[in-house]
């Protein structure tokens, strides 16, 4: 077996996946006697609604002891949406980030309140805490104010996964230096997209929206010499001092210096992170992803009797249907279309990413490729060992 690398300490504020696979192996022996217990558990549910209704706050605080959800919010890969199945079909409450609320101007400002304390407020059917972890000073404030230790959030959101790590989930070096309850750990997942599709989609989203900040003070395009996003084309773009190449592999190693050229190792250690720390979701497979984050958020819901114990589900199906399938959030109507086989497509069609930009964006995102690919297989290895996917 080949030696794995070592991955950076900081990770270690984040529970061990593993662990959770472990203790939460599905046993498809068991499958008959559940079925046939299924009944039973449901009336048994039933006669003890009530309890279960008053214990619910308490276990729940009881599992924020152990560890607290922390999606790796990945831009274009579906975030906006996950966050708002967790809060509006899980009733979560939600610590988030102004990258993942761009389409509510409402909670843009609510997250960029900055008074001394916080508050919680129902925005879009979730409910959000006035926190913006999309930078560190954001970060900071909210571990100032005991985001993890003194609210209810369920759920955090950012981008930021090492500064999350370092700062959030930070443990107390001392017991001198501990001044409230412990910070839980985290307990990590995220949602990943073919890099090349999730680059394309990030520079339509935002040369769109420079388009629309221009329109709105009615002022004209300007030249390419002035840097001006909402007249580039891909080509530019790749060449502007906004496009990060092999954005996941620098993140989860830290280091967005351009001069940097990414190496294997780096690879190497950002595939033992996911391996060790990451539930995955892949955004080609939606349905799937959330059957996962429900399980991982909550693991006394078992894929048997679906119970829910721990988070309350709001009309889940019809919920998860409407955000899933009717009407994916965030969706760019006007960006252009991926295809990854150039054999079959028409080159001179104007709705599809050209094979020179493809190919661009392809060779400057190598690392990224070998990830997503080994995220992928990650993703069935741990549908099987929650009982969401067959073996054979």
């Amino acid at each position: 077996m080949s030696k794995r690398e070592p991955i950076p300490a900081v990770y270690g504020n984040l529970v061990d996946t593993l662990e959770f696979f472990n203790n939460h192996k599905h046993d498809p022996n068991t499958e008959n006697q559940d079925d046939r217990e299924e009944e039973k558990s449901t009336n048994e549910l039933d006669e003890k609604s009530a309890i279960q209704h008053d214990t619910t706050t308490t276990d729940k605080a009881e599992d924020q002891d152990d560890f607290l959800p922390f999606l790796w919010h990945i831009p274009r890969a579906g975030g906006a949406t996950i966050v708002q199945l967790m809060g509006e079909c899980m009733n979560l409450n939600i610590a988030t980030s102004l990258s993942v609320s761009s389409v509510n101007p409402s909670l843009q400002s609510f997250l960029m309140d900055q008074s001394d304390g916080l508050s919680m407020q129902r925005l879009d059917d979730v409910k959000y805490f006035n926190v913006n972890l999309d930078s560190q000073e954001g970060i900071e404030r909210a571990v100032h104010l005991h985001l993890t230790q003194e609210t209810e959030v369920d759920v955090v959101i950012s981008p930021l996964i090492y500064d999350i790590c370092n700062l959030l989930f930070s443990q107390p070096t001392s017991l001198r230096s501990i001044q409230s309850k412990l910070p839980p750990k985290g307990r990590l997942f995220a949602i990943f997209r073919n890099p090349i599709e999730r680059e394309i989609s990030y520079f339509s989203h935002q040369r769109r929206k420079r388009q629309k900040e221009l329109a709105d003070d009615h002022r004209g395009p300007t030249t390419k010499g002035f840097n001006d996003l909402s007249i580039y084309e891909i080509s530019d773009w790749i060449k502007s001092p906004d496009f990060i190449d092999n954005y996941m592999v620098r993140s989860l190693m830290h280091n967005f210096d351009p001069s940097y050229q990414i190496k294997v190792k780096d690879l190497l250690i950002a595939k033992e992170v996911l391996r060790r720390k990451c539930l995955i979701g892949l955004m080609d497979d939606k349905n799937g992803t959330f059957e996962r984050i429900k399980l991982y958020l909550n693991p006394s819901r078992t894929t048997s009797t679906k119970t829910q114990t721990g988070f309350a589900l709001k009309g889940s199906d019809e919920c998860q249907e409407k955000l899933l399938n009717w009407g994916w959030r965030n969706r760019n109507p006007q960006r252009e279309r991926v295809e990854h086989d150039f054999d079959r497509q028409q080159q001179d069609d104007p709705g599809v990413v050209d094979k020179a930009s493809y190919d661009l964006v392809l060779q400057l995102n190598q690392f990224d490729m070998v990830l997503y690919e080994y995220a992928k297989v990650l993703f069935w290895e741990q549908g099987i060992e929650l009982g969401l996917n067959k073996s054979d």
